[in-house]
C-alpha cells in the first residue's frame, strides 16, 4: 500500500520529467527548423534547375500533361 505523499512525490516526478522532455522537444524542434527547414526553402527559392526538372516531369515525354 502506498500513502497517499509518496503518489504525489511520484506523480510530480513524472510530470517534472514530461515538462523537462517537452522543453527538449521544443529546442530540438526549433534547432530542426533553423538549421534544416530554413535552409532547404532558401535553396528551393534559389534553385531553378529543380523547378525546371519538375515543369518536364509533369509534361511528360509527348508534350502533354501527365
Amino acid at each position: 500500500m502506498r500513502w497517499p505523499w509518496q503518489l504525489h512525490r511520484e506523480l510530480d516526478k513524472r510530470v517534472e520529467q514530461a515538462r523537462a522532455e517537452a522543453e527538449r522537444s521544443r529546442r530540438e524542434l526549433e534547432r530542426t527548423r533553423t538549421e534544416v527547414v530554413a535552409p532547404l526553402a532558401r535553396y528551393s527559392e534559389r534553385n531553378h534547375f529543380a523547378s525546371l526538372l519538375a515543369e518536364s516531369l509533369q509534361i511528360g515525354r509527348g508534350g502533354r500533361r501527365a
